[in-house]
């Protein structure tokens, strides 16, 4: 077994939901301009990385997966230094009036890459978010679904991921994590690995075993949490020509 630790994969797409709503392109008819407004200048602020700028988009009182506002920042502008050139394009799924606010739902598609080792790491992630806007600000995000796919090398495996995208607490599931090409006779390597979505999640690094796999993929049973809230589940695939990571968000209920 080879010894390997996180590249923080699991905890990048949540960095990346407090901009979430930006670029809104193809905002449905009737959206206020207000929101429109404000989308355009989280997308403007981010993409040229002005975290000051950025800021006066969202509340004091932003929260987000259990990040304060302050404590996002602070990841955020680890994120970009790894990921420079992210780039965010933003759908506006619906809107309504509620509560004295505006809640908002997007649906982001976000790229990007890094050199790390001389290896080039290509990320792309897709969110679904609900955000609640009070006073022309952002003081709250809800992730609603999230899949990221993270490659490096010249050939990195194609992987298809097959996980429920919700769970009763303690419920028996399937993992499938299929590579969809012929292997030929590379040897693969793989792992699962799940992991809390939590404050403390961006702060600590997972270490993780990888397995010598007899088949393409990984294909197991699991038991869900004991605990009710959210989780990253993802599958670490590695061949020869290079390594493939996919991850997706499970919301895990109580029965």
């Amino acid at each position: 077994m080879a010894r390997f630790q996180s590249l923080k994969f699991l905890s990048v797409t949540s960095l990346i939901i407090g901009l979430a709503s930006s670029n809104a392109v193809a905002a449905p008819p009737l959206a206020p301009a207000a929101i429109s407004n404000l989308l355009a200048q989280i997308d403007k602020s981010a993409n040229s990385k002005q975290i000051a700028a950025l800021n006066n988009s969202f509340a004091p009182n932003y929260t987000v997966d259990g990040l304060n506002r302050t404590a996002w920042e602070q990841g955020l502008k680890k994120l970009w230094q790894r990921y420079p050139n992210l780039r965010y394009q933003t759908v506006i799924q619906s809107w309504k009036p509620e509560g004295g606010g505006i809640s908002v739902e997007t649906l982001t598609t976000i790229t990007g890459s890094q050199t790390q080792n001389s290896q080039l790491l290509k990320l792309t992630s897709q969110l679904r978010s609900r955000q609640r806007i009070v006073g022309g600000k952002i003081t709250q995000q809800q992730v609603l679904s999230e899949n990221t796919t993270i490659t490096s090398g010249s050939k990195p495996p194609t992987v298809e991921f097959n996980v429920p995208k919700q769970l009763k607490i303690n419920e028996i599931y399937d993992i499938d994590a299929i590579v969809t090409e012929p292997l030929g006779e590379d040897v693969m390597m793989g792992k699962v690995v799940e992991q809390s979505v939590s404050a403390n999640g961006y702060s600590k690094p997972v270490e993780y075993s990888l397995d010598i796999l007899a088949t393409g993929g990984l294909f197991k049973k699991a038991k869900a949490p004991s605990k009710p809230g959210d989780y990253w589940l993802s599958a670490v695939l590695v061949r020869a020509g290079g390594i493939t990571t996919v991850t997706q968000r499970v919301h895990v209920v109580k029965r």
